[in-house]
């Protein structure tokens, strides 16, 4: 498990997490985790196999009770044949991870990162009710009945 004692950058965590997925994915059976991230008062629930990142879902807060009661972000990996040095390596990754702007700049001149999703976020205006993931708003489709004229 890997602990964030302090909320991350957003996209400086993508740009870890795509590096590490690229480099050790076959190996990452899971990798689960709930974010606490910064400029965000919400928690952002993150989960990928392998080498593939699946879209982050954001709740609409952070659970309450147990562990999460000091809303610091976790990450767990289930591995496969990971060493030492490797797993000290993807912790000393994620313990210094790269600022937002940095990210967002090395991240461009590559396509094929497996967090694309997660680094392609737009977040929508939340509607009450609905889920919500980091990059789509589910919403109910509404129909108008029109009558057309002749």
């Amino acid at each position: 498990m890997v602990r964030f004692d302090t909320p991350v950058p957003w996209f400086g965590f993508a740009l870890a997490m795509a590096r590490i997925l690229q480099e050790h994915g076959p190996r990452l059976l899971r990798v689960k985790g709930l974010m606490n991230v910064a400029g965000d008062t919400l928690p952002r629930v993150v989960q990928c196999v392998q080498n593939v990142a699946y879209p982050v879902v954001r709740l609409p807060r952070w659970p309450e009770g147990g562990p999460f009661d000091d809303q610091r972000g976790r990450l767990v990996f289930i591995t496969h044949d990971l060493d030492d040095a490797a797993a000290q390596a993807i912790r000393d990754s994620l313990m210094n991870l790269p600022g937002d702007a940095a990210a967002i700049r090395i991240a461009a001149a590559s396509p094929q990162l497996p967090t694309r999703c997660w680094l392609n976020e737009r977040i929508a205006p939340s509607t009450p009710g609905m889920p919500q993931l980091d990059g789509w708003l589910i919403q109910p489709r509404r129909l108008r009945h029109r009558t057309a004229t002749l």
